[in-house]
């Protein structure tokens, strides 16, 4: 997800979406192992730079509302007992931008 995050706030919204779509492979893959928990945070991840990807390409109201959606998964979802969370929180980065 960094790469794509990356790619998207430096102003290069396709290679963020060649990396979205690789966290998509990824989500996929996981699902066919039935691997629920981490399936479902890659998803959150993709979720989160999309909203990125919407906002470098100007669609700023459409961003934030996929961030506050890409929050809400993360809120709503269990932590894995030892992971203490994901590298780049959603809730973090919607509220830190919608200041």
């Amino acid at each position: 997800m960094q790469r794509a995050l990356g790619a998207a706030r430096s102003g290069n919204p396709e290679a963020a979406k060649a990396d979205i779509a690789k966290l998509g492979a990824l989500r996929d893959k996981l699902i066919a192992n039935k691997d629920g928990y981490w399936s479902e945070q890659v998803d959150i991840q993709s979720q989160v730079a999309s909203a990125w990807v919407l906002y470098a390409e100007g669609k700023h109201a459409d961003a934030l509302k996929a961030m506050s959606k890409a929050a809400d998964a993360e809120d709503a979802t269990e932590k894995h007992p030892v992971t203490p969370g994901v590298p780049t929180p959603g809730a973090r980065v919607i509220r830190h931008h919608a200041v």
